[in-house]
């Protein structure tokens, strides 16, 4: 994981409110995907926030705190209008290395 943040967006249903949305910038370690090694990807996820803080961004832009691996539950690609992501419904911290990851 590179980093992790919490965006407010406008509720869909009601203009007055927004909701909470984690925004996960991760890197590609497995090399059983379809994607290069290295591949930085945004993952969001409407309705939460996110588990990383601001002081655990600040360490792992810095190298002070090891990369944590992480999985999603449900992602999926969107495309919509001209507009691609990919969201979650759910992220986990992994209790592995990096290194043990590559290998999953």
């Amino acid at each position: 994981m590179l980093s992790g943040t919490t965006e407010e967006v406008q509720d869909p249903n009601d203009e007055s409110k927004t909701i909470p949305r984690a925004v996960y910038e991760v890197r590609v370690i497995s090399s059983k995907t379809r994607l290069p090694i290295g591949t930085v990807l945004t993952v969001k996820i409407k309705g939460g926030k996110s588990v990383i803080t601001d002081e655990e961004n600040k360490k792992l832009l810095l190298g002070l705190e090891k990369n944590k691996v992480v999985a999603f539950d449900d992602l999926s690609h969107w495309n919509f209008n001209g507009n691609e992501g990919l969201s979650a419904s759910g992220m986990r911290v992994l209790e592995v290395s990096p290194q043990e990851a590559m290998n999953l």
